[in-house]
């Protein structure tokens, strides 16, 4: 079995900016000319992971001139970045500390560095080109550039274009959105939002409390960004592993916490202490739930997330945040849990955790046990 500490490390997830830049032209000649030197003016702005759409208007409105289009977007280069790297960031552009949005200076260094002979732009946000399409617009990827190429394999065209119209936000089960204590409405909306989604996972939203209450009282100029994603229903995620090797059902967490010379990234995961289950998979949801049926029940009104915890507990899988932080040249790594309703930290050196795939490998058995358990009510489940 390997041990989780293998997989840490420092490495942000890719996440467009909310604001990005449209380059509208009267020719398609013209935008296949601009494509080149809008590459080459991004790298030179320190912009590293980018996407460039193309747009072609393909209505009948005679008001619009300028039917074709390029619309730039980015993943923030400072996120996760050294302090020498963003000092050399800095070094390169006409960085400035006073925005609100640190982002925003990439943006400016693009503008400063680019020259496309376009004839019209403006600063686009996800509502534009959502709003784009239904009025006729087609969209499709012109290039990626940066882990977005890399990573061709296994994030499509489509998903881009789709992460491209992403409003910040999220519905019961997932959530993606940044703020900072600087901004109090937003800020609040943010701890609210963030709080719902986690419902279920009380390590998680303890951690978080903890975290928020760290940059408010010591560092309220910082800016925290929130990935999750938390249906806090492990008998449907578990029987989607099992049955289907299927793991995209499973809660995960990521918050960055990026202060002015430092960034600190807190990883969620389910894991596996590494003792063994005793207890069969219909039993375990009896002991969780009460019974089967309640089980369902709980989870057509939504209500599974109250017994989520126990369920977790009753199976040896815990729930953990690792925790990564940079500052100065200097790395440092520690896995943070709630013991006895408080967030301690744990070293990394002395604690081992196991992943769900290794629980799954380990626990074959429970496996088949719960496929069948779960074939009696919802067939479609694991079939």
């Amino acid at each position: 079995m390997l041990s989780l500490l293998s997989r840490l490390s420092l490495v942000s997830r890719l996440l467009l900016v909310v604001n990005k830049v449209f380059f509208f032209f009267s020719e398609s000649t013209q935008r296949t000319i601009a494509l080149p030197k809008l590459i080459l003016a991004a790298k030179r702005s320190a912009i590293e992971d980018f996407l460039i759409l193309a747009v072609d208007y393909k209505g009948d409105n005679s008001d619009v001139i300028h039917p074709h289009g390029l619309y730039f977007g980015f993943s923030s280069p400072i996120i996760g970045a050294s302090v020498e790297r963003v000092q050399q960031i800095k070094a390169i552009t006409s960085w400035d500390d006073e925005l609100d949005d640190l982002d925003e200076n990439f943006l400016c260094a693009l503008m400063e560095n680019v020259q496309l002979n376009e004839d019209s732009y403006e600063v686009g946000c996800p509502e534009k080109i959502a709003s784009m399409e239904s009025f006729h617009w087609s969209i499709s990827v012109a290039e990626r550039v940066g882990r977005y190429e890399k990573n061709a394999s296994l994030i499509s065209d489509e998903a881009l274009i789709k992460e491209f119209k992403r409003v910040e936000g999220g519905a019961n089960y997932y959530l993606y959105q940044t703020s900072s204590p600087r901004y109090s409405l937003s800020w609040e909306k943010f701890k609210e939002d963030a709080r719902r989604v986690l419902l279920g996972n009380s390590a998680w939203s303890s951690v978080f409390d903890s975290i928020v209450s760290d940059v408010e009282t010591n560092n309220s100029k910082a800016t925290v960004s929130i990935s999750v994603y938390n249906l806090a229903d492990i008998v449907f995620s578990l029987a989607n592993v099992f049955a289907k090797e299927d793991a995209r059902f499973m809660p995960r967490l990521q918050l960055i916490v990026t202060y002015a010379e430092a960034v600190t990234v807190y990883t969620g995961y389910i894991v596996w202490s590494g003792r063994e289950v005793r207890v069969e998979a219909e039993q375990w949801i009896r002991e969780s739930f009460n019974s089967i049926e309640e089980y369902f029940i709980r989870r057509h009104f939504g209500e599974q997330f109250e017994c989520d915890d126990e369920a977790l507990r009753n199976i040896n899988l815990v729930s953990i945040v690792a925790q990564v932080s940079k500052s100065g040249g200097r790395e440092e790594t520690s896995f943070l849990c709630v013991r006895n309703e408080k967030v301690v930290s744990l070293s990394v050196s002395n604690h081992s955790f196991y992943s769900v795939s290794d629980f799954c490998s380990r626990h074959r058995g429970f496996g088949i046990a719960l496929s069948n358990c779960i074939a009696k009510v919802a067939p479609h489940w694991v079939g």
